[in-house]
């Protein structure tokens, strides 16, 4: 996308919003026995709640909402019934859109690590 008006700008800003949101969101859900088929579907409801659609699958008929990798898989992953174990590795890639407007959000370089005791990521 160009931008060529002030109204393109704002678009990029909300979906760069959203973006960094549903990243947020989704991470609260990653903890070890939750399936990535799961986390897609927190994803996908957020993006939707949020005005938003998955870029993956509105241009590419993507199978998921958002992209999932645990360890040795890569970023473009398809969700599955695949569940995250304590210690693994989890990284998040979201792309939505709003008209024209497309953003990407990634979750950290290095991939957070599940929590085995709390549920969380560090």
């Amino acid at each position: 996308m160009s931008i060529e008006s002030p109204e393109d700008l704002e678009r990029l800003r909300e979906i760069g919003r959203i973006v960094g949101l549903t990243i947020q969101e989704v991470r609260k859900y990653v903890r070890p026995g939750i399936t990535t088929a799961e986390l897609d579907a927190v994803g996908d409801r957020f993006l939707t709640a949020h005005g938003a659609n998955p870029a993956p699958r509105q241009t590419y008929n993507f199978p998921g909402a958002i992209m999932i990798c645990v360890n040795d898989e890569a970023v473009h992953s398809v969700p599955g019934e695949r569940r995250i174990e304590a210690g693994w590795g989890a990284r998040l890639a979201i792309l939505a859109a709003i008209l024209a407007a497309i953003a990407l959000g990634a979750c950290g370089a290095a991939p957070a690590r599940v929590a085995a005791a709390s549920g969380t990521t560090r």
